[in-house]
């Protein structure tokens, strides 16, 4: 019986330690933390969170409040937003290795937009608690990450740019 227990605590420990190896391999690829330490990464995918999502349902609604970012293990996942007059426009469709929900991480503000699997979906989740307390023992961290999101912003003006100039009948 002894052994048995013994067993079951090892297995747990192991799928513990997978579930951090593969959140660690995910924050790497996030270009928010790419320049973060493997010692930081390592931290950071101790906070991790996974959950899974079934096909068609809601990560979050545009409106709801916001506190952790998002990682995509596997399944799909689109972001969309709805006008007052219920007309839904799609945004990104995000699948393995991409990450949303940055802005409400950062600001704590309501969510932007819509996220739903269209997918049977494994994210792994990053909470607003725990990435402001890694950013207030790591500052170095804080300003690669303001480094990051400075270059998504530029993008966006540039998008923003490009599309206002188009020529519209």
């Amino acid at each position: 019986l002894f052994l048995t227990a013994g067993w079951k605590e090892y297995i747990l420990f192991l799928s513990g330690l997978e579930a951090i190896m593969v959140g660690a391999g995910l924050l790497c690829k996030v270009p928010l933390f790419a320049d973060i330490s493997s010692a930081g990464i390592q931290e950071l995918s101790g906070a991790l969170q996974e959950r899974h999502y079934r096909k068609n349902e809601f990560v979050f609604y545009q409106g709801d409040g916001g506190s952790s970012l998002f990682i995509i293990n596997s399944g799909l996942v689109k972001i969309a937003v709805t006008s007052t007059e219920g007309k839904e426009k799609t945004l990104a469709l995000l699948s393995s290795g991409d990450f949303f929900g940055e802005l409400s991480l950062i600001d704590g503000e309501p969510r932007s937009a819509n996220a739903v699997t269209t997918a049977a979906s494994q994210l792994y989740i990053l909470g607003r608690e725990q990435f402001l307390s890694f950013l207030k023992s790591h500052p170095d961290a804080s300003l690669k990450i303001l480094a990051a999101l400075s270059c998504r912003l530029r993008r966006t003006d540039e998008l923003v740019q490009d599309v206002s100039f188009l020529d519209v009948p």
